[in-house]
């Protein structure tokens, strides 16, 4: 007799020791699931992919369900620890090799207080006055105490990283290191025929090897409240597949021009941000962006282009590349998940990385 079991990993996190405000825990499981199918007197193996990309151990455990045809169960879980995938000893007061970062500029992490309380501006200001005169650029809100820094004249980031790293009050500091786009457009005429989201083998591969998006189609089209911040080269949101689709801020829409209507510190913000020449227009010229625009939410159904995963969705057009450039910094990109986190975006694309290790 055959059976067929089907075993979902679920994984409890139980975190090793007291975490600093310096310690991220991720850990991830790959696959999530997996059937397998058993003859009776054998045995099958299947392996799972524990990874941390966070900066400590973790103890994490697995729990199985394992249901028969005949409807018995029985459940299983096992024990262990994943190592953080970051080197250990890594230090992250010094500068990476072979990094590519902005000169004149640290991202700072400033100290709280003995109550648990964030500095205040005369605090900080006092405490950078004694590092040479800095200046803070931009302060986040999401995460506590996170600032961009601009170093005094003449002050190099090389100079100023040992300086800001030692500083009481500074829980650390370091460059506002590049960061690059991971895929390019293809020029390929045939790219269009999507065969990631229904394949019939039309380009020789495998029927059927794609994620079934006309089934998922057939339950659900998508949501216009979903909003999902695309942070890359921008949105040409002009595109006759993605205009209707293109997050807009009502407010400053129908406020007055050259006037921050819903006060958030963007004048303008119609249809998101450009965070890389710090203006109102997010218009995508290199188009890596359109294109995960129209993967995320191109019009479906509509006779022409393409279509997205979502034919009904809001994206909301951060840049954090410039125009026709494929390099950004990372306080671009904080920026631009804090402006989507405070304009209601609960998904966001990063089709961007590298660099080295970074602690935000």
């Amino acid at each position: 007799m055959n059976t067929k079991i089907k075993i979902t990993a679920a994984i409890l996190v139980i975190l090793s020791g007291i975490i600093t405000t310096r310690s991220y825990a991720w850990l991830w499981v790959d696959p999530c699931s997996f059937d397998v199918n058993t003859v009776d007197g054998t045995i099958m193996e299947e392996t799972l992919t524990i990874g941390n990309d966070g900066l400590e151990p973790l103890n994490y455990i697995i729990r199985t369900r394992q249901s028969a045809t005949s409807g018995e169960a029985t459940s299983a879980y096992g024990r262990g620890t994943s190592s953080s995938s970051i080197p250990a000893q890594y230090d992250f007061t010094t500068i990476a090799p072979n990094a590519s970062y902005r000169q004149g500029r640290l991202i700072v992490r400033f100290a709280e207080d003995i109550k648990g309380q964030s500095i205040t501006s005369e605090r900080k200001i006092e405490l950078l006055s004694s590092l040479g005169g800095a200046n803070i650029e931009n302060e986040f809100r999401i995460v506590p105490g996170l600032s961009v820094v601009q170093l005094p004249a003449g002050m190099t980031v090389e100079q100023a990283l040992p300086m800001f790293n030692k500083a009481n009050g500074i829980l650390y500091a370091q460059p506002d290191y590049e960061i690059k786009l991971l895929s390019t457009i293809s020029d390929d005429p045939r790219f269009d025929e999507l065969w990631g989201m229904h394949n019939t083998g039309q380009s020789g591969g495998t029927i059927d090897a794609d994620i079934d998006a006309p089934e998922a189609w057939d339950i659900s089209t998508g949501s216009s409240e979903v909003i999902v911040a695309l942070l890359d080269t921008g949105v040409d949101y002009t595109h006759i597949d993605l205009a209707a689709n293109i997050w807009v801020n009502e407010t400053e829409l129908n406020g007055s021009p050259g006037v921050d209507d819903d006060d958030n510190g963007y004048i303008d913000d119609i249809r998101g941000w450009d965070f890389a020449d710090d203006d109102s227009d997010p218009m995508d010229y290199h188009y890596h962006g359109t294109h995960c625009a129209g993967t995320i939410g191109g019009i479906g159904n509509n006779g022409e282009g393409v279509a997205g995963v979502c034919w009904n969705v809001k994206i909301m057009a951060l840049k954090v590349f410039p125009n026709y450039g494929e390099t950004g910094f990372i306080s671009g990109a904080i920026k631009a998940i804090e402006y989507a986190v405070d304009n209601g975006a609960k998904v966001s694309s990063n089709s961007w990385g590298g660099g080295p290790y970074s602690q935000q």
